[in-house]
């Protein structure tokens, strides 16, 4: 016979966006032990903005709502009224024979979400801000971390 009080082990490869949208995504079910191994030695302030399409604003909410509240919360977008619920606007490039150089020929439109961005350190302190206030049991293992010196848990 099973015990039901025994928690299943997951293991996430990779700490990326991914990773770490799953692993909250695992959070609901208390069974489960959730660790995620990385192999970069540690989070950084290095990085880029990253941007997220309407399909991938879905996702998080469908993953867990206080991920899109928190993207939410920190994201940047078009400033422009005009220009709300474009996506991308694509311009003629430098082909000067044409005369059509930097010209405006179409915009991809996204309907209520538009272009947003959020920093990548922003996003991490969005995943931070929904382990400490959920409960759930996460541990992070960086390559750099020596199983013995233990890894960022969020219990």
């Amino acid at each position: 016979m099973s015990n039901p009080d025994k928690k299943i082990s997951i293991a996430i490869c990779g700490g990326g966006i991914s990773g770490l949208s799953l692993a909250i995504g695992l959070l609901r079910y208390p069974h489960l032990s959730v660790h995620i191994y990385e192999s970069a030695p540690a989070f950084s302030e290095i990085g880029a903005g990253i941007s997220f399409g309407p399909n991938a604003m879905r996702a998080m909410n469908l993953i867990n709502p206080s991920i899109l509240r928190g993207y939410d919360r920190h994201r940047t977008e078009n400033g422009s009224k005009e220009k709300k619920d474009s996506w991308f606007d694509f311009r003629w490039g430098m082909d000067t024979r044409s005369g059509k150089a930097g010209e405006w020929f179409h915009s991809t439109i996204a309907k209520a979400t538009g272009q947003s961005s959020i920093h990548r350190v922003s996003l991490n302190r969005v995943y931070d801000w929904h382990w400490s206030c959920t409960g759930g049991s996460v541990c992070l293992i960086f390559k750099s971390f020596p199983r013995e010196n233990g890894a960022l848990c969020w219990a």
